[in-house]
């Protein structure tokens, strides 16, 4: 929020009250987040239309994005199903 100044404000009235407590809620946000991340610089690894620098950093994104989805990913159950990301049983 802005200030009437026209800079932000130093303590909005409602800063901190919007993350959620739920930890399953913040797996789930941080998998949505990481899956955007991936979907968005992936095909610049390939594209001739950017850069050589901004290819490799978009590889060592996706690369630091698809481990951490990795240790996030929700594991198969013995039955074949599939357990929520952030819940292990």
């Amino acid at each position: 929020m802005l200030s009437r100044r026209g800079g932000p404000e130093r303590n909005p009235p409602n800063a901190g009250t919007a993350a959620s407590s739920n930890p399953s809620d913040i797996v789930f946000l941080r998998v949505v987040f990481l899956r955007a991340l991936i979907t968005v610089y992936r095909p610049w690894i390939t594209s001739m239309v950017v850069n050589e620098p901004e290819r490799r950093r978009a590889a060592a994104r996706v690369a630091a994005a698809q481990r951490e989805l990795d240790k996030l990913a929700a594991p198969r159950r013995p039955d074949g199903t599939w357990t929520r990301p952030g819940h292990r049983s």
